[in-house]
């Protein structure tokens, strides 16, 4: 495969311009954008990154248009991704914000199964361009300084390839924390075994067939991998005991106000239920391990009326703290992948606005269903209040101005 950047090669400061966490149609993803350095003639540079917890992510080619200051510029990327053991293909425009120096940057695309891109619309906005990056997937991907020189390799899956400086190529199968496979040196063929631990790799190498040259080893120059490589092989594999996840009812935040930013309003006097139910891949309803439902339709939190939040302004938030621990059978002979992917979570949050002097107001009620491998996001902090939408938010909007969001996180415990 060729990877292009054309018309401008990008400075080293913008050599990350598009890495980070994005918010997507289709769940988190994490980019992290790189030049080759191996073998700089070629001017090659990749996004690769995770897509939520089902696989890797790699672009195929990448373009800036001509004669644009490339800070300013959009960038327009093709590429192809793994859900599990399905390939498919993408097509994204990323569009940078007015701020150089902390771009808001958004994409809009489309994708397919295979090589189609028939499959419909793929947006996303970047959430974080933090460099504190945890790949579980593509870990391969990148520059890596080594015993006998730089190396730079693109990984799809469990399959990866790239260039053995200006020497020759190197092709590779992925089991594990294992890649084998084949390079060439010239006319020359050889044959290698490296075993990844985060950031660095050891292993052995040999001409031929053979492993008895020595040893080779290697640092990856963009440290994206702080934890082990065990999820690609994890993802794939059959699992024979049942996992739990715990959701958390994590805050209340207020974002804006009935009248907006009105300095007559009193704040909200709230109270609330929340119901979550779960469910197996089959679709069968499970029972919570460490909750007792209040009722039928599976209510684990209350604020009741007397107990409601006095005088609740436009960003003031309530840390609610609620969890609730379901445990998802495994079934016969079924991958983590396809667990994750077909076991669901679905919650319910309603707000009511407490009143002494009429009938108690319901501000709104919302619902979200989603399948465990889209719950893949952190709880957020106090110093960092939500966006209106995305991944662990539900927006409970009111009237014409009037919003109050609920955040919650998902995570495995078992």
């Amino acid at each position: 495969m060729l990877f292009l950047l054309a018309g401008i090669e990008a400075s080293k400061a913008q050599d990350q311009f598009l890495s980070g966490t994005y918010s997507s149609t289709f769940g988190n993803i994490t980019l992290v954008e790189e030049s080759n350095e191996a073998n700089p003639s070629k001017k090659e540079k990749i996004i690769y990154g995770d897509y939520r917890n089902l696989g890797s992510i790699l672009s195929t080619s990448y373009e800036i248009p001509t004669g644009i200051y490339v800070g300013g510029a959009n960038r327009k990327i093709k590429g192809v991704f793994m859900n599990g053991t399905n390939p498919g293909s993408f097509q994204w425009v990323f569009t940078p914000g007015p701020n150089i120096q902390n771009p808001q940057i958004k994409f809009e695309g489309i994708w397919g199964w295979g090589s189609q891109l028939n499959g419909g619309e793929w947006k996303g906005s970047r959430e974080s361009n933090k460099s504190d990056i945890n790949l579980k997937f593509a870990q391969w991907s990148g520059n890596w300084m080594t015993s006998y020189g730089m190396i730079f390799l693109k990984q799809h899956g469990h399959s990866v390839s790239g260039d053995y400086g200006t020497k020759g190529q190197i092709q590779g199968t992925v089991q594990g924390n294992k890649l084998t496979g084949t390079f060439t040196n010239g006319n020359t063929k050889g044959s290698f075994e490296f075993i990844l631990n985060g950031n660095v790799f050891s292993g052995k190498w040999g001409w031929g067939k053979n492993l008895d040259q020595g040893n080779w080893k290697g640092t990856k120059k963009v440290k994206t991998n702080t934890a082990s490589a065990a999820g690609l092989s994890e993802i794939n594999a059959t699992v024979t005991q049942n996992i739990q996840y715990r959701l958390t009812l994590d805050k209340i935040i207020v974002r804006s106000s009935e009248d907006g930013i009105s300095r007559t309003f009193s704040g909200y006097e709230l109270f609330g239920i929340a119901w979550c139910r779960a469910y197996d891949l089959n679709g069968k309803q499970l029972s919570p391990l460490d909750v007792r439902y209040t009722d039928s339709y599976g209510r684990f939190w209350e604020i009741k009326p007397q107990n409601h939040l006095s005088d609740m302004r436009l960003g003031d938030h309530f840390t609610i703290g609620k969890s609730i621990t379901f445990e998802f059978p495994v079934g016969s002979g079924n991958s983590l992948g396809t667990i994750l992917s077909k076991s669901t979570f679905e919650l319910t949050v309603e707000l009511k606005d407490y009143d002494r002097t009429s009938s108690n107001d319901i501000l709104g009620k919302e619902r979200i269903t989603f399948t465990i491998d889209e719950g893949n996001f952190s709880p957020l902090t106090d110093s960092r209040l939500p966006a209106p939408t995305g991944p662990g938010i539900l927006n409970i909007r009111h009237g014409k101005k009037g919003q109050i969001q609920v955040t919650y996180y998902l995570e495995r415990i078992k």
